[in-house]
């Protein structure tokens, strides 16, 4: 379980800042390594249409332990039987995105950016839905503001045709984790027999055998 659900979460936050906007093109990392072949795929050779978001994930991503630790090998325990118990295991990460805003007049870039980052300050949790057995698990990190706003409309590309506005935000994510769902066999006492006596009498009260075929415990 990897970085896709952090790409998966973040697209799905940014949607939910601008639900009424059906004009707004908002593409994920994936999508976003392929903006010049998205342009010809997608409009059949024609300009991909602004406004536009995208959203890309730094290359790099940190590893905050740099060996075994409880948190990686010893999680929290989820579901568990008698022969076996499932865990959430995780190791800490850092991840960066940048998310860059399209648009084809300076004011309507301008205004993207300020309810971005209106939304990004006040509104930073962000849930990452963990597959697991048909169900979904959910974790929560928090969005954080990277260094400063800049305005890349200078910088020449031919994504676009015509002149447009390039404003780019950089966000890092707080309490990231990779996480990993081991089954782990339960120890079990087989061929073992407990005797619970009375402490004047020294009669049994209760015999409990644990039987070495069946694993099923026998009272008498």
């Amino acid at each position: 379980m990897g970085v896709k659900l952090y790409d998966d979460a973040i697209l799905k936050k940014i949607k939910k800042w601008f639900p009424n906007e059906q004009d707004l093109k908002i593409l994920k990392p994936n999508q976003s390594n392929r903006l010049f072949r998205l342009k010809a795929d997608e409009n059949n050779d024609k300009p991909l249409t602004l406004p536009c978001i995208s959203v890309s994930r730094d290359p790099s991503i940190g590893i905050d332990i740099p060996g075994r630790r409880s948190l990686s090998c010893d999680g929290l325990k989820i579901d568990a039987s008698r022969m076996a118990t499932i865990q959430l295991d995780a190791i800490p990460i850092n991840i960066t995105y940048q998310i860059d805003i399209y648009t084809q007049k300076f004011e309507e870039g301008d205004d993207y950016v300020r309810s971005l980052l209106f939304n990004i300050i006040n509104h930073p949790r962000m849930k990452v839905l963990i597959p697991y057995n048909d169900v979904q698990l959910k974790h929560v990190c928090y969005l954080a503001l990277e260094g400063e706003v800049t305005d890349n409309s200078d910088i020449a590309e031919k994504l676009f045709d015509d002149e447009f506005t390039r404003w780019t935000i950089r966000v890092s994510v707080h309490d990231a984790f990779l996480f990993g769902t081991p089954v782990i066999t339960n120890a079990r006492l087989i061929g073992v027999e407990l005797d619970v006596r009375d402490k004047q009498t020294k009669e049994d009260i209760i015999t409990v055998e644990y039987d070495a075929e069946t694993d099923e415990e026998d009272d008498e």
